[in-house]
């Protein structure tokens, strides 16, 4: 675990829910019981102000820290695919984004593909994405986020062609790895370590989020009628709920009782 990713964890998962705002005490706290020194957290905290995906309001002495609001919009989306019902029904429609953004806006460019992955599209050739849920209005909110709008259209609607939708979905995304990699964290994450205080279970829950987060940037969520016939992600969407609720009590006494904000 990385201190500017792990930092990007937590607020999503304890401050956000939590009107957003915390004190830079509360985040070296709860960074310190991840094993990161105070200097690094204080650099991690830096570097993500001035990269814009923080904000800072001062209060007397207190420094408070907040998620901008195009960070917290992006943190709400993937807090709502952690924990959205699984088996979801499918209308036999695709959902298609197409752009042609040109080099001057490359960087907003390449950012905007990696939120696209996020959001569950997948690229079906340069310039095209589709995606099997109904995501186009989060996608040209995205864009506009960017101010890329003015480059991007969106389509919905019936698919015709000699491969079957499982054909295409394995030719898009891949599948196989990602299989592997919800294996993977089936091995690794299937008991959980000993808990002898709040503070262990915060640890051990925040350590196995962190890793199942990473879906977030590969799955795209697919349908149940698309999935293959050996699909790993909902054994691992179930036992990342069934560990969160063993440790839910002992995580929130430990995080009630270190959370300050204004």
């Amino acid at each position: 675990m990385r201190a500017r990713s792990s930092l990007f964890t937590i607020f999503g998962e304890f401050v956000h829910p939590r009107g957003d705002i915390v004190w830079v005490g509360t985040i070296i706290t709860w960074m310190n019981a991840l094993g990161f020194s105070e200097p690094a957290v204080r650099a991690a905290v830096s570097r993500s102000t001035r990269t814009g995906w923080l904000e800072v309001q001062k209060i007397g002495r207190k420094s408070y820290y907040a998620l901008t609001p195009e960070v917290r919009w992006r943190v709400h989306r993937a807090v709502g695919r952690l924990y959205q019902p699984l088996d979801s029904q499918w209308d036999n429609n695709w959902h298609i984004l197409t752009y042609s953004i040109p080099e001057s806006a490359r960087e907003a460019r390449d950012q905007f593909r990696k939120e696209l992955l996020i959001l569950g599209f997948g690229a079906l050739q340069p310039g095209v994405w589709i995606s099997p849920n109904n995501l186009c209005q989060e996608a040209l909110q995205l864009a506009k986020i960017y101010q890329l709008e003015q480059f991007v259209d969106a389509f919905s609607g019936t698919r015709f062609g000699s491969r079957s939708a499982q054909e295409l979905v394995q030719s898009t995304w891949d599948i196989t790895d990602l299989n592997a990699r919800y294996s993977s964290f089936l091995e690794h994450f299937i008991t959980l370590p000993k808990i002898s205080t709040p503070e262990d279970a915060f640890k051990a829950y925040v350590h196995m989020l962190h890793e199942y987060r990473k879906f977030l940037f590969i799955d795209p969520d697919l349908p149940r009628v698309l999935q293959p016939s050996t699909w790993h992600s909902r054994d691992a969407a179930l036992l990342f709920r069934q560990h969160r609720a063993t440790l839910e009590p002992s995580v929130s006494e430990f995080v009630n009782t270190t959370f300050e904000a204004l």
